[in-house]
C-alpha cells in the first residue's frame, strides 16, 4: 500500500488513472475515510488521474492521538502534494474535507486548478446546545465501555438513516481507537470562519449541496456561491449530507462536466 510519511505518521493514499493529467485529489469528511469516493473514482480513473487520501487517524492512515485540526490536515495535504511532485491539482472535499480544501486553497491557490465543495461549511456554527452535546460525548467516551459508546454514537450520528447506513458508520468507527476519537471530537469543537477571505478565491469553484441536509449548511452553500466570484452552486434534490454516496450518478456527471470545461 502507498503511504506518505509526515512527522513520523504514515498517511495512506491511493493513486490511479492517467499520469500526465492534472490530478484530482479527494478529501473525505469527519470520521469517515477515502472509501466514500469509490464510485466517483471508478467513473473518473480511466480518463483522469485520481488520488484519494485518508486523513491522519482515519481509514488506513496511522492512528496516533493528538489535537487534530483543519490546519494540520491542510498541511498534510501540502506535504503529500509536494512529495508527489504535483504542481497543480483539482481539489474535491466533502463536509470537513471541504473546509480542509478551502483552507488549502486560501493558503496555496497557485497549486489549485479547480475546487469542488460538497456540503461543506464556510464557518463553524456551534450553538450552546451543539457544544454541550460534543462535550457530553467526550465525557461519555471517558466513562462508558468503548464498544457501547461506538454503537451509541453510530445511532446518534445517523439518526433517521437506514439500518445499512448505521451499520456502515459502525464499521468505520469501530476501526478508530478511543484516543483518536477524542482527537476527532476536538475537531468538532474547533472554531473556523473563512467568510472574510472568500473573495480571494479566483479559481473555478463548484459548490454542491444536498437539499435534505441541515438548513444551516444550505445557507452556507448559498453564501459560498455568492462570495466566491468564479463559482456555481448546484442543489441536489433527494440527497442529504453525502450526495456523492446517495446520488452518485448525478454527482459524477456534474463533476465530470465541471472538470472538462
Amino acid at each position: 500500500m502507498p503511504f506518505c510519511k509526515i512527522d513520523d505518521i504514515k498517511l495512506f493514499f491511493k493513486e490511479q488513472g492517467i499520469k500526465n493529467q492534472i490530478p484530482i485529489i479527494f478529501l473525505h469528511g469527519w470520521m469517515t475515510n477515502s472509501n466514500d469516493w469509490k464510485y466517483l473514482v471508478k467513473q473518473l480513473k480511466d480518463e483522469q488521474r485520481t488520488i484519494v487520501l485518508d486523513f491522519r487517524g482515519h481509514g488506513r492512515s496511522e492512528k496516533i492521538p493528538g489535537n487534530y485540526s483543519r490546519a494540520q490536515f491542510s498541511n498534510d495535504l501540502f506535504v503529500l502534494i509536494k512529495s508527489l511532485k504535483i504542481e497543480k491539482a483539482i481539489i474535491i472535499g466533502h463536509s470537513m474535507g471541504g473546509t480542509v480544501g478551502l483552507k488549502f486553497t486560501l493558503d496555496h491557490q497557485d497549486m489549485v486548478e479547480k475546487l469542488i465543495l460538497i456540503n461543506a461549511p464556510v464557518k463553524s456554527v456551534f450553538s450552546f446546545i451543539k457544544r454541550t452535546i460534543t462535550r457530553v460525548l467526550e465525557i461519555i467516551l471517558t466513562i462508558m465501555p468503548y464498544k457501547l459508546f461506538v454503537k451509541t454514537y453510530a445511532l446518534y450520528k445517523n439518526k433517521g438513516s437506514s439500518k445499512s447506513e448505521n451499520q456502515k458508520t459502525l464499521e468505520i468507527i469501530q476501526k478508530i481507537t478511543k484516543p483518536v476519537i477524542k482527537s476527532c471530537l476536538h475537531i468538532k469543537r474547533e472554531n473556523f470562519n473563512f467568510s472574510s477571505k472568500l473573495s480571494n478565491i479566483l479559481i473555478p469553484t463548484l459548490i454542491i449541496y444536498g437539499n435534505k441536509d441541515k438548513r444551516e449548511l444550505r445557507n452556507q452553500a448559498v453564501y459560498l456561491g455568492e462570495h466566491i466570484s468564479n463559482s456555481e452552486l448546484e442543489i441536489i434534490h433527494n440527497a442529504g449530507h453525502s450526495p456523492m454516496i446517495e446520488t452518485p450518478k448525478k454527482i459524477s456527471k456534474l463533476i465530470i462536466n465541471f472538470i472538462n470545461r
